[in-house]
């Protein structure tokens, strides 16, 4: 019997996850990321999406205080499933008129990440941060990786990688 009760408990000290890693929304967030993940509770629906992914779909936001998170120099967006995955770089003024207008790649980039994290399941909003010098590296599950850097003294968005490979 004690051997069986070794491997339980090897078991279950495996599955505890790092300490900088939270299972979904709701969990407690440590205070130096509070900054990063209050972009996330912001744009995120006010309810989990249903049906297809369609960008208009997206909450409606108040685009300067969208603003307030992203960084002044330029925001970079990727995506594994471009054939070239090349960077695009957007100024901070393209990145308002795309969601002013709510079109093109910076809004369909935030409206797809909206939807990816109001999913209350872990498979899609679960946390994890990695420090990166004065700014943190936030993993949206295996969807999203969001590169924070300080910025006038506060967290701002600098680059979206989205990870997940379509099926073709």
């Amino acid at each position: 019997m004690r051997p069986l009760a070794l491997v339980a408990c090897a078991v279950t000290i495996a599955a505890v996850p790092s300490p900088h890693a939270l299972p979904a929304q709701g969990s407690e967030v440590p205070v130096p990321y509070r900054e990063a993940v209050a972009l996330l509770e912001f744009i995120k629906h006010p309810s989990p999406p249903k049906g297809a992914f369609k960008p208009l779909e997206a909450p409606r936001w108040d685009v300067a205080r969208l603003m307030s998170f992203i960084a002044e120099i330029r925001l970079i967006l990727t995506d594994v499933n471009e054939p070239d995955r090349k960077e695009r770089a957007f100024s901070h003024r393209d990145v308002q008129v795309s969601l002013t207008r709510r079109s093109g790649t910076p809004f369909k980039t935030f409206a797809h990440l909206a939807r990816i994290y109001s999913n209350p399941y872990p498979q899609y909003s679960a946390l994890s941060f990695t420090p990166a010098g004065e700014g943190v590296i936030v993993n949206v599950a295996d969807w999203y990786r969001l590169t924070f850097v300080r910025e006038k003294g506060a967290l701002r968005l600098s680059r979206v990688d989205y990870l997940n490979e379509d099926a073709d």
